[in-house]
C-alpha cells in the first residue's frame, strides 16, 4: 500500500499526463501533417456517463461524475472518506483542481447516459385514520408532534433532530435547488408516518 505522499505524486502524475497530453502529428502521403487521435482511457465498469460535475455542488460520498475531454469522458469518484464534503469545492475540480487528487479517483473513461432504473421503488404508507392539524409555519413544534401536509402525516422526529421542526427551511415535503443540488432538509427533522 502507497503512503499518502507516495499516492499524492502518482496521481499528480498520472493526471498531469492525461491533462498535458500533446497530439503527434502524423505525416500523410500529401507531405500535410494531420493530428493523431489520443489515446483513450478504459472503460470504467459502469453503464454510461454519470452527470457532468458542476462546480460547488453538494457531492456525497461514492458519488460518479463525468468530465468530457477532447474525444473522450471520464468518469471520477468522489472519496468515500471524510474528505468527500471538499468534492464540489473550488480547487477539487477533478482533472483541473489543484487538490483534486486529495478526493477524486480515475474510473476510466465513458460513453453516453446512464440507463434509468427498469422500475421505481414504492413504500407503502400507513394510513393513519385521520390527519392531525395542518403545518403552520411559526408554529413550536416539539418531538413527537403530529401534523399533516399535502395529505401526509408527518412527525417531529425524537432527540436533538427535533429542534428543526419550528425552524425555517424545514417544513415538511419542501426543498431547495435542482438536479444534484437538490437539498430537502425538512428529512432531518421530520418523518413521514403515513397518509
Amino acid at each position: 500500500m502507497m503512503n499518502y505522499a507516495a499516492r499524492a505524486i502518482y496521481s499528480l502524475f498520472t493526471l498531469a499526463s492525461i491533462a498535458t497530453y500533446v497530439s503527434p502529428t502524423t505525416a500523410n502521403p500529401m507531405g500535410a501533417t494531420t493530428p493523431t487521435i489520443p489515446p483513450i482511457p478504459p472503460a470504467w465498469n459502469g453503464e454510461g456517463c454519470p452527470m457532468a460535475f458542476t462546480s460547488g455542488a453538494m457531492y456525497g460520498a461514492g458519488d460518479t461524475v463525468s468530465v468530457a475531454k477532447p474525444g473522450y469522458t471520464l468518469v471520477y469518484a468522489c472519496t468515500t472518506s471524510a474528505n468527500y464534503v471538499f468534492c464540489g469545492m473550488s480547487g477539487f475540480e477533478p482533472n483541473a483542481g489543484l487538490y483534486a487528487d486529495i478526493v477524486w479517483t480515475i474510473l476510466g473513461s465513458c460513453m453516453g447516459n446512464i440507463s434509468p432504473t427498469s422500475s421505481p421503488a414504492f413504500v407503502s404508507l400507513a394510513d393513519i385514520g385521520g390527519c392531525p392539524t395542518e403545518f403552520s409555519g411559526g408554529e413550536d413544534y416539539e418531538e413527537g408532534d403530529r401534523i399533516s401536509k399535502d395529505g401526509l402525516v408527518y412527525q417531529c422526529k425524537l432527540g436533538p433532530s427535533s429542534r428543526h421542526c419550528s425552524q425555517d427551511g424545514f417544513e415538511p415535503g419542501t426543498s431547495f435547488g435542482s438536479g444534484i443540488q437538490r437539498v430537502e432538509h425538512w428529512k432531518e427533522a421530520w418523518s413521514i408516518l403515513g397518509y
